[in-house]
């Protein structure tokens, strides 16, 4: 039995002798077959080979492709662009699950980390686009004040995907009546506190402390309007917030940023979030954001 090899993209930069970031710019331009372990990039020892195979025959002018080797030009060029989309609220699995049904040319792949975090990945080319719901309290404004504290000099385009209502999941009926971030710190209440480094704390996502509360683990807890929906437990408002899009606009995502906006504007889209609950989507599509 053989035994797989993967090499990490240091060690392909070591063994072509050239920098990391080239090789990361072969991996983006889908030159070299990679995947995925979590946030780090693998390339498959047989790829790595194929692609110095084809390479060395192609600058020697004397590569001809053959229908028995799948790893042709064409081969290349045809293979579905795998995409990473960051961010732990449910509307971008729809969006991820709308790029796989009757959308060519790309494989969408959802990496749910959260605030800060996401768009300092954004930023290092690690992922394509995130979802962002950040509130900046000197300026007022959502995601837009730390898209430009983090991504300066970074071209993106930010699009609005919708409003939402961020509040406190309580057991159904409510029965401790809390009515206010304040009642959270009454003795009588288990509060579930996520860790730091989301919209407003982290666990994994807003679901999972929904869930909590929901199966009696905690009275409350704090997260977005449709995973009360989707838990079956109560919610108690208490701001509205903007969930935005933030892409990186790259001469290689010109097309995925036409896919995504076609979609979040589409009706069956809009349709199946107004079911799920708890999204406002009067500005879902527009272009708030562009740094160029």
């Amino acid at each position: 039995m053989t035994q797989d090899t993967f090499y990490t993209i240091d060690e392909v930069a070591k063994l072509l002798r050239v920098s990391k970031l080239k090789v990361y710019d072969m991996v983006k331009k889908r030159e070299l077959p990679s995947f995925r372990v979590g946030r780090q990039i693998r390339i498959d020892s047989t790829d790595f080979s194929r692609y110095k195979d084809i390479a060395k025959e192609t600058a020697a002018e004397q590569y001809k492709p053959s229908d028995t080797n799948q790893y042709t030009a064409e081969w290349f060029n045809n293979r579905p662009r795998p995409f990473v989309i960051a961010g732990e609220d449910m509307s971008l699995d729809l969006v991820a699950r709308y790029m796989t049904k009757g959308r060519e040319g790309f494989r969408p792949l959802r990496y749910c980390g959260a605030g800060l975090a996401n768009l300092r990945s954004l930023y290092r080319g690690e992922v394509d686009m995130v979802g962002c719901h950040l509130f900046d309290f000197e300026s007022g404004e959502y995601n837009i004040p730390y898209v430009k504290r983090l991504l300066m000099g970074v071209p993106v385009l930010v699009i609005r995907l919708s409003r939402q209502y961020r509040g406190i999941y309580v057991q159904r009926g409510n029965p401790l009546r809390i009515q206010n971030s304040n009642d959270l710190a009454r003795e009588d209440i288990c509060y579930y506190a996520r860790n730091s480094g989301s919209g407003t704390n982290l666990e994994s996502t807003d679901l999972e402390a929904a869930l909590q509360v929901a199966n009696g683990a905690a009275d409350a807890s704090i997260g977005i309007e449709s995973c009360a929906f989707k838990a079956n437990v109560d919610f108690v408002p208490l701001t509205e917030e903007l969930h935005d899009l933030v892409i990186l606009r790259t001469p290689q995502n010109l097309k995925l940023i036409g896919e995504v906006a076609d979609i979040i504007r589409s009706e069956p889209f809009r349709k199946e979030l107004s079911v799920i609950g708890g999204y406002d989507l009067t500005e879902s599509g527009r272009v708030v954001y562009e740094a160029i």
